[in-house]
């Protein structure tokens, strides 16, 4: 079991033996990376977990392939910077954590070529910069984890051929907007975009465009002051809209028209210079948050309730007012 399943410290000294290593070694000692025992590693280790203070991972790193290896966490060890093909020798990775580290940004060629990667996390980072190419081709992945970084841009170019991709978290940025096409290459039905907590203050009419469906998309807690009523021109289906602790004046009539199946949940909540919405938006949420709004006109909210009830629809409104 020891060879399929190794937790492993690589915090040692050269000097200890392979079979002691991993067990006596301090915990955050600061190794040279020629010093690591990688290299002595049974070859039919699966887990991987590395504790020592790594200033940068590259091709020294992996100096023979490691086809058995599926999941590998350096998290919290200081890394700096990632070098295109760090980790090329390991072809059948599934699962690769690096966070809590010190790096900056994401260059292409360091994780291409990881075809079979189900999740990659780099939150609580310094990541400023991803290089458009940096996600492409990874044709396994279904969760990044990009939290807690300082991103101040969303770019559209981002993870072309990554079909399986449903989980995209990039909370607490700073990115500024959305751009046009900014979510083309997310071609999975089921993808859930979460973009709360960043400094969005625009986004684009086109933002959207060539994106047919999605599960969740989460824009909360930024500083979206207005949304132009053709940005779901493309959308045919989603079921989440979170919009709340935004600086939103007003919500398009026709924003949600073309979807063919109604939203499960719309969030407004929390958009104060929001004073009602117009039937044609509720009536295409199941249920549609509208707490903590101060200037909410509640004699409007009760009558968009007497019209939904009258056309015999079921859809609910979440409000402050009785």
């Amino acid at each position: 079991m020891l060879a399929r399943l190794l937790l492993i410290a690589l915090c040692a000294r050269a000097a200890l033996p392979a079979s002691n290593w991993y067990k006596t070694a301090p915990k955050g000692a600061k190794i040279p990376l020629p010093d690591l025992p990688v290299s002595t590693l049974n070859p039919a280790t699966a887990y991987l977990k590395i504790r020592a203070r790594i200033p940068a991972i590259d091709a020294r790193f992996f100096p023979a392939a490691r086809p058995s290896l599926a999941t590998l966490s350096a998290a919290s060890c200081g890394v700096r910077r990632l070098a295109p093909g760090a980790f090329s020798p390991l072809p059948n990775l599934l699962a690769l954590s690096l966070h809590d580290n010190k790096i900056h940004s994401v260059e292409s060629g360091v994780f291409n070529t990881l075809a079979r990667l189900r999740e990659l996390s780099l939150h609580r980072n310094r990541i400023r910069y991803v290089e458009s190419e940096a996600f492409d081709n990874m044709t396994g992945l279904v969760t990044v984890r990009l939290n807690s970084n300082f991103l101040i841009y969303w770019d559209g170019n981002w993870f072309k051929n990554t079909p399986n991709l449903v989980q995209a978290f990039f909370r607490r940025n700073s990115i500024r907007s959305l751009p046009s096409a900014a979510f083309a290459n997310l071609s999975n039905d089921s993808v859930k975009i979460y973009l709360s907590k960043n400094s969005i203050a625009s986004v684009e009419e086109s933002a959207l465009r060539g994106l047919r469906s999605l599960s969740q998309l989460w824009l909360d807690r930024n500083e979206i002051g207005d949304l132009h009523e053709k940005l779901l021109g493309d959308v045919e289906t989603m079921e989440v809209l979170f919009l709340a602790k935004n600086a939103l004046s007003g919500f398009p009539d026709r924003l949600l028209e073309n979807l063919r199946v109604d939203l499960v949940t719309l969030d407004l909540s929390d958009n104060d210079n929001l004073s009602c919405l117009s039937y044609g938006a509720v009536v295409k949420a199941k249920m549609t948050h509208l707490k903590g709004i101060r200037r909410l006109d509640c004699a409007c909210v009760a009558n968009l309730r007497r019209m939904l009830a009258a056309n015999g629809e079921n859809n609910e409104i979440n409000s402050d007012c009785p």
